[in-house]
């Protein structure tokens, strides 16, 4: 567990998300399950990915015991993926490994572990947003996903919400909202100028055709977050 901690520490520190400790580690992680990315000819943690049972911890522990927890407000709206949910997060891969379909290796084992329970029905967690991403390319980022993902009215507000500072008018005029992939094209281009890009894991959601539920954005440690909703039949 500590060796995960350094790694975290190391690979969100290089997008500008880590923490400053030695290691990032947090309670979550010591009754959370983790999936790990293994090189073999290495012997080292490529990457590796966080999960817990969300019905199982809400149960035992109330929904604060989720980490989603700790960034949303959790209600009885939404009990039906809390109780037949699996909660993802604080996901990373080496630098070294990066551009090796690393993190699609990774999902192949939640693909695995998803086929021998195949109780679960859905999938949920954070997706953060590096606070080293212009305040422009953040708020370009979260009006499109609002615009084309924003979910159904169980969803949960966030403990901080994100606050723009540009004119959502004036974001409006750069999409259309009627044509996602032109949109998406239009993104990409305004962001490339901004000196940055769409995350990898919104890219794997959308790219994927997954479909984010919530439309509730926090602001945590200085990063953003946003919590997609994954329904288990679309993943293929």
């Amino acid at each position: 567990m500590r060796e995960i901690g350094r790694l975290r520490e190391l690979t969100f520190r290089a997008v500008g998300e880590g923490t400053g400790k030695r290691r990032d580690l947090d309670h979550f992680d010591w009754y959370y399950r983790h999936l790990i990315l293994w090189d073999e000819k290495e012997l080292e943690i490529a990457g590796a990915y966080r999960f817990v049972d969300a019905g199982r911890i809400v149960g035992e522990k109330g929904s604060d015991g989720l980490y989603s927890g700790s960034l949303f407000k959790l209600d009885s709206r939404q009990s039906y993926f809390l109780r037949e949910g699996l909660e993802l997060g604080r996901s990373f891969v080496q630098q070294r490994y990066w551009g090796r379909r690393s993190l699609d290796y990774l999902w192949y084992g939640i693909g695995a572990f998803l086929a021998k329970n195949p109780h679960y029905r859905y999938l949920f967690g954070p997706v953060s947003i590096s606070n080293a991403m212009p305040q422009l390319a953040k708020e370009l980022l979260i009006y499109f996903y609002k615009l084309y993902f924003t979910g159904p009215g169980d969803s949960p507000c966030s403990r901080n919400p994100f606050s723009f500072s540009v004119p959502l008018a004036t974001l409006a005029q750069e999409f259309t909202g009627r044509d996602y992939q032109a949109d998406f094209r239009k993104l990409k281009s305004l962001l490339d100028n901004l000196g940055t890009a769409v995350p990898p894991l919104y890219k794997q959601y959308t790219e994927s055709r997954r479909r984010f539920s919530y439309e509730r954005v926090a602001a945590v440690r200085m990063n953003a977050a946003v919590a997609p909703l994954l329904p288990i039949p679309t993943l293929t």
